[in-house]
């Protein structure tokens, strides 16, 4: 009896030992992490979900994460997303939502489905960053290819990709 107690008791320390890891790497997560029960209420938070969202813990817990909505997505897009997370378990995607001042920017999300032992969905666990600094840096590229940075005006690389465009349009259309 003495051993089963002092077995339990140590694979109880170190259970609490990986637990307490987890929350550590969950709270210093460059990521913000929320999750969520599985009819969307939102159940916990990172530091990181602050940082990036403006919302505190305490104003995001118990909401749903139609705080974030930018309105710039369809039901059709979150169909397809919840369809995805149902059938296969997860979704990643980039997606652009609303920050508590009113912002609106893109980040990159990935959700997945959290299941227990019996296959049942218990939580959903999202994990996003914004990611409006690379869209800058891609707009930038993309500038620098097709404008001349002297005059502002399209280049060759530019007016060859348009002209290929309309030949093909014109090849379509007769």
């Amino acid at each position: 009896m003495k051993k089963a107690l002092h077995d339990r008791d140590s694979a109880l320390r170190t259970s609490t030992g990986y637990l307490r890891l987890a929350q550590k790497v969950i709270d210093v997560s460059m990521d913000a992490i929320m999750i969520t029960s599985p009819d969307g209420i939102i159940e916990s938070v990172n530091p990181s979900f602050s940082q990036v969202t403006g919302y505190d813990a305490v104003e995001a817990i118990g909401q749903t994460p139609k705080l974030l909505s930018s309105g710039m997505h369809g039901k059709d897009f979150y169909r397809t997303m919840w369809q995805a997370l149902h059938e296969r378990g997860h979704w990643q995607g980039e997606i652009w939502n609303k920050r508590k001042n009113g912002d609106l920017y893109p980040q990159w999300l990935s959700v997945t489905a959290i299941r227990d032992e019996k296959k049942q969905i218990t939580q959903f666990a999202a994990i996003f960053s914004d990611i409006s600094e690379r869209k800058n840096q891609e707009r930038k590229i993309h500038q620098l290819a097709y404008v001349d940075e002297l005059t502002g005006l399209a280049n060759r690389r530019l007016f060859l990709d348009r002209l290929q465009l309309s030949i093909a349009n014109a090849h379509r259309h007769q």
